[in-house]
């Protein structure tokens, strides 16, 4: 399992390498709607999905997109909802799940 740094600016691109891959994850805060979105970009910073965080569930079980990552992110949290400052604080984190740890 590999924890992810994120932070609490509004908009930020951030890179990382999950199972030997470069990938770039670009997070937003709506402001209007209170809620986190990823984007998963290639290594060419091409766009594969967009998805809303959530906690506790396993994000990219429904997708079937070219290039994503073999494994799984799941926010972890105690609450329900996630605050623009909570992974910077630490009451969230966005976990990575590598293929060969899944079950």
């Amino acid at each position: 399992m590999q924890i992810i740094e994120l932070y609490s600016d509004p908009d930020y691109v951030t890179n990382v390498v999950l199972d030997d891959v470069m990938y770039f994850l670009r997070l937003s805060w709506n402001t209007e709607g209170r809620f986190w979105t990823m984007q998963i970009q290639d290594y060419s910073r091409v766009p594969l999905l967009t998805i809303r965080l959530q906690t506790n569930i396993p994000l990219l079980a429904r997708y079937a997109v070219d290039g994503l990552p073999s494994g799984e992110f799941v926010v972890i949290s105690k609450s329900t909802d996630i605050s623009q400052y909570d992974f910077a604080e630490n009451y969230a984190r966005l976990v990575y799940v590598s293929e060969a740890e899944l079950p």
